[in-house]
């Protein structure tokens, strides 16, 4: 959805999110250099710095119903974002519901009626269009995750029609700032740009996967589940475990993937506790 004057409905997303935890020069450098893979090709596109900051109440409410709120920056525009109700298809890419609207103060006045944010007194004398993060936090939300994403893109199209765009390939450095530590992952995304396209982020997934392993292998947590996993294990091990001159070690990804299970086993046992209260 792109008119920020109508409610939080919403558009679909499919992608598959690709880690490389191994060798990451090598492998950036021949991702980089790729222009086409299997029966498609691959055109850059312009790179992007992007810097997100995303949001929840003092009680994680936002969170515990599976909804992410953030402020996007991009090129010095600012975009207020929206995403919930994600699932994994029987494909493996992750299906979800987005909005993204440009920054403004109705843009944020929808966003409080459609997710029922209860806020005190009267923070809109203070809203600023050009200080999108600290009106953010007057109307009563705590930032959760500050990160930068260096982007590089990829137009994946077939060779009979190489101007239609069916689905993208980024290449992204993502570097989270957490307290006094910067700590880079990267990633490669394949995204659905064209209806009936998953085929297509299916097979383009396969050849990496197929080119790169075990150097860049499937990866199941989003971008921020992942950073507030190493910040979670920031807080709880030597840094020297975890980081390598700002880059993730290798063998710090499986600790990442167990602290997120460990968190949704959690996340479930409380939800079935909570069912079976109101029985």
């Amino acid at each position: 959805m792109r008119d920020p004057g109508t409610s939080l409905r919403g558009s679909s997303e499919v992608e598959v999110v690709l880690i490389i935890h191994e060798d990451f020069d090598a492998v950036l450098n021949q991702l980089s250099s790729l222009r086409s893979i299997r029966n498609y090709r691959l055109e850059p596109g312009p790179s992007k710095t992007i810097r997100d900051t995303y949001f929840d109440t003092p009680d994680g409410r936002l969170r515990k119903r599976g909804t992410n709120v953030r402020i996007r920056e991009i090129d010095g525009a600012f975009f207020i974002s929206t995403k919930w109700g994600a699932r994994r298809t029987l494909k493996g890419a992750t299906l979800r519901k987005e909005v993204e609207v440009p920054w403004s103060e109705r843009a944020l006045r929808n966003l409080i009626k459609d997710l029922k944010l209860e806020i005190g007194g009267s923070p809109w004398h203070q809203f600023s269009e050009a200080t999108p993060i600290e009106s953010m936090k007057t109307i009563g939300l705590q930032m959760t995750q500050d990160r930068e994403t260096n982007r590089e893109v990829r137009n994946i199209s077939s060779w009979l029609k190489p101007t239609l765009v069916i689905a993208e390939l980024a290449i992204d450095r993502v570097t989270y700032h957490i307290g006094n530590h910067n700590a880079s992952i990267f990633e490669v995304e394949v995204e659905e740009k064209a209806k009936k396209s998953s085929s297509v982020v299916r097979d383009v997934t396969k050849a990496l996967i197929h080119a790169y392993q075990p150097a860049l292998q499937k990866w199941s947590q989003g971008k921020l589940v992942t950073g507030l996993a190493i910040q979670r294990l920031l807080e709880t091990e030597p840094v020297d475990n975890l980081l390598d001159h700002d880059r993730l070690r290798p063998e710090a990804f499986i600790r990442i993937d167990q602290t997120v299970r460990l968190w949704r086993k959690s996340w479930s046992r409380r939800l079935v506790r909570t069912l079976m209260s109101r029985n």
